[in-house]
């Protein structure tokens, strides 16, 4: 996993670093926005733990929108106490908030979360992009089924059929079929 960590101060970053380091590949530093903002143009981080920084709206939503092409998690480190207000607000946009007291409890604790929520939305989108690939060859498969019924005059159970016994006899998927009736059939 890697992971930014926005800290003004280096004692800040080490505070950080030794919590995370055994659930993070790589761990590299920020000291301000506009560097946090300049390393998300430059390298790909799964993680960004921005450390008790003076942290604006403005600045939080840059970083937010900054980290979001690559799906990065945000955990926001405060000293001090977070309004409830606050720190709902910040959940919405995306943004873990977390109270630096409770930081060592929390914090490889939320890391390792992530990671896990990570693997589990690849393999789901991994699912997805399977699910799709069905559906579009459904609807090959039923443009080619609707072309014979109009230019041949069978019915739909016959031209499933048909194309199911080309695709057994040519050793071609039932995409492939459906693909070349619709290249004979339309114009």
């Amino acid at each position: 996993m890697n992971v930014l960590i926005l800290s003004e101060t280096e004692s800040g970053f080490e505070f950080v670093r030794e919590i995370i380091c055994e659930g993070a590949s790589v761990c590299a530093r920020a000291g301000s926005y506009n560097e946090a903002l300049s390393q998300a143009a430059l390298n790909r981080y799964d993680a960004l733990i921005i450390n008790d920084a003076a942290a604006g709206k403005r600045e939080l939503f840059e970083l937010r929108n900054a980290f979001a092409r690559f799906n990065a998690d945000i955990i926001f480190i405060k000293n001090g106490l977070f309004l409830e207000e606050e720190s709902k607000e910040l959940e919405e946009t995306g943004i873990v908030s977390l109270k630096k007291a409770d930081a060592q409890i929390c914090l490889a604790y939320i890391l390792s979360t992530l990671k896990v929520c990570r693997k589990r939305i690849a393999g789901l989108q991994h699912q997805n992009l399977g699910l799709k690939k069905k559906i579009d060859d459904i609807k090959v498969l039923n443009r080619a089924k609707l072309l014979l019924i109009q230019n041949l005059g069978y019915t739909e159970k016959q031209a499933h059929k048909y194309i199911e016994n080309q695709a057994m006899n040519l050793q071609l998927t039932i995409r492939n079929v459906a693909m070349n009736i619709l290249k004979t059939y339309e114009i």
